[in-house]
């Protein structure tokens, strides 16, 4: 549900690098790849975000629900292909992860997931609280920001803000909350290493 969710926002806020296009004779053509915005376009982008003045006024909470004990299911290694034992709500978590991030690839992100810490074989052994490794490169030198997280959030609030290149689009997508809006701005800044003065000029 939360990919789907994903998708919908994606098309909402209209990023052309994902939209296929039709030919006057009726054939889909895959979209042109465009370069994706570097440091410096993106810092500008959140800097004019949070100049926004958002609603301040709380949205409502959604009801909570008890979690049903985990399912055992073991870890396939996408490198190495051996089995670790894990859980079905962790590896579905991971999934999830992994999808968002190839979205961000075909936006012509240079991003990548290393997920050894959950293979106890390519992490020399089984780890208790393994975590997911995300990378990204902004610019081309070569620098990777590097960022640990398992929260699927993290990794749709950044997609959120890559597509997002309206400032309105943006907005509606936190349904100009300001406390949503703020949740966001926590995990582009973990997830990329931007940092932005967040005083208003």
């Amino acid at each position: 549900m939360a990919v789907l969710g994903l998708a919908a926002l994606t098309g909402a806020c209209g990023s052309t690098n994902q939209q296929a296009t039709t030919s006057n004779d009726g054939d889909t053509q895959q979209p042109k790849v465009q370069h994706p915005a570097d440091s410096v376009t993106l810092a500008k982008r959140l800097q004019k975000l949070k100049e926004v003045r958002y609603d301040t006024t709380e949205l409502p909470i959604a009801m909570c629900y008890s979690m049903a004990a985990p399912i055992v299911e073991n870890y396939v290694c996408p490198v190495c292909g051996k089995e670790t034992p894990s859980t079905s709500y962790q590896i579905g978590n991971m999934r999830s992860i992994r999808q968002v991030v190839e979205n961000m690839k075909n936006l012509g992100y240079d991003v990548q997931l290393d997920e050894r810490e959950f293979c106890q074989y390519c992490n020399g052994k089984k780890s208790d609280y393994p975590s997911l490794l995300f990378k990204i490169s902004l610019n081309r030198n070569g620098y990777y920001h590097k960022a640990y997280s398992n929260l699927y959030d993290d990794y749709a609030n950044l997609m959120t803000f890559l597509v997002c290149e309206k400032k309105k689009d943006f907005v509606n997508s936190v349904s100009n909350n300001k406390t949503e809006a703020e949740k966001v701005f926590r995990s582009i800044e973990k997830m990329t290493g931007l940092t932005i003065d967040k005083k208003r000029k």
